[in-house]
């Protein structure tokens, strides 16, 4: 059975202080520290990682929901031509992973 708590446990203290472009590994660590033994797919960014966390039982909510702890973000790539000049450096085609820990996004 799957353990929230220890989950947030391990996601709370493997936190870097800032990004270091692995938001994905992390989050799948977090997971699997919770209990899911399941083997991860071979996944290369973070906004591929929908199906195997539905496949996990997680389920989709509305943006406009409460997040709780244990809450999964996955956000699309962007490129920062999409921007205004000089809001984005660059691009972030992989996406982004994040979870709730209850208080915020890790």
């Amino acid at each position: 059975m799957w353990d929230v708590n220890k989950a947030i446990e391990h996601l709370n203290s493997h936190a870097e202080q800032g990004s270091v472009g692995y938001c994905a590994r992390y989050v799948k660590n977090a997971i699997s520290a919770g209990g899911d033994i399941n083997p991860w797919p071979s996944i290369e960014g973070a906004k591929d990682y929908g199906d195997a966390l539905l496949h996990r039982g997680f389920q989709v909510i509305s943006f406009e929901s409460s997040f709780i702890s244990g809450d999964v973000v996955i956000i699309q790539g962007i490129r920062k031509d999409d921007f205004p000049e000089g809001e984005i450096t660059r691009d972030h085609p992989y996406g982004h992973m994040a979870m709730f820990n209850g208080q915020q996004w890790v």
